[in-house]
């Protein structure tokens, strides 16, 4: 059973009032940090922050946001996972807005910018962009040519921008999950019918690389399979159509899963 994250049982402290909160997990990144860092500051606007949480680095990580982004939050948890990291940044954070960019991937310049005018003349809860794959060396072309191939392709945290209140409303992320959060979160989204807005550009690109493929090859069968089954079923008396997508996605990640075996 999902437990009731910690924002929603504290009160949060005092602060300015911020547009947007921009929330990272960091662990261990400083290879990937200073290009994402430098992608979060061509985003910056007026009211945007950006609360970073150390999830246990052993590495120079917590000194590069140090150094580039003098202003950020820095929030401490030890080895908790994404969606406790995530939680830990909701519960600090006081804006309307929040975002949540991982400290290997990369925002194109205005990105926040576009998504809160669309956001803001909607009237909506959540703007979603499209979503840019690239890989390093190590990663084989073919890779990202399967993940276009998805049913769900464009699931990432990364890619919108989603009222505060929403977020609460859902009681945040999940932090029995450490992989497959952002799944989870989004189709919770989903179940709940909220106002979507979408944006024709790319908002965020995503980096594959060794790590990422090997932690999502090991997490499908343990983690993301399940709950993908779970979701679908409990969808199937409500949502008929709903789960008959859900569906399709389910059997792409099992297909996808059975070739790495």
């Amino acid at each position: 059973m999902m437990k009731t994250p910690r924002f929603l049982l504290k009160k949060k402290k005092d602060s300015v009032m911020q547009t947007i909160s921009v929330i990272m997990p960091v662990y261990n990144a400083e290879r990937y940090l200073p290009e994402t860092l430098e992608s979060f500051r061509s985003n910056l606007l007026p009211g945007v922050e950006l609360i970073a949480v150390n999830d246990g680095c052993t590495d120079r990580s917590m000194e590069l946001i140090r150094e580039a982004v003098p202003e950020a939050r820095i929030l401490t948890q030890n080895s908790g996972g994404p969606s406790k990291a995530r939680n830990l940044g909701l519960q600090q954070s006081e804006s309307e807005y929040v975002a949540f960019l991982d400290s290997d991937d990369l925002w194109p310049e205005d990105t926040l910018s576009r998504m809160l005018s669309i956001l803001r003349g909607s009237g909506g809860a959540i703007v979603q962009g499209k979503i840019e794959t690239f890989a390093d060396g190590e990663v084989a072309e073919n890779l990202k040519h399967r993940m276009r191939s998805a049913p769900f392709y464009g699931v990432n945290l990364g890619s919108f921008l989603i009222k505060r209140e929403v977020v609460e409303k859902l009681n945040g992320f999940d932090e029995s999950l450490r992989f497959g959060e952002d799944t989870d979160f989004w189709i919770r989204c989903w179940e709940e019918g909220l106002d979507k807005s979408t944006i024709s550009e790319v908002t965020l690109k995503y980096r594959l690389h060794s790590h990422n493929m090997s932690v999502e090859a090991a997490s499908d069968a343990k983690m993301l399979l399940p709950l993908l089954k779970r979701h679908r079923d409990r969808m199937a008396g409500r949502k008929p159509q709903s789960s008959t997508s859900l569906s399709s996605y389910l059997g792409w990640r099992e297909s996808q899963n059975k070739e790495r075996t």
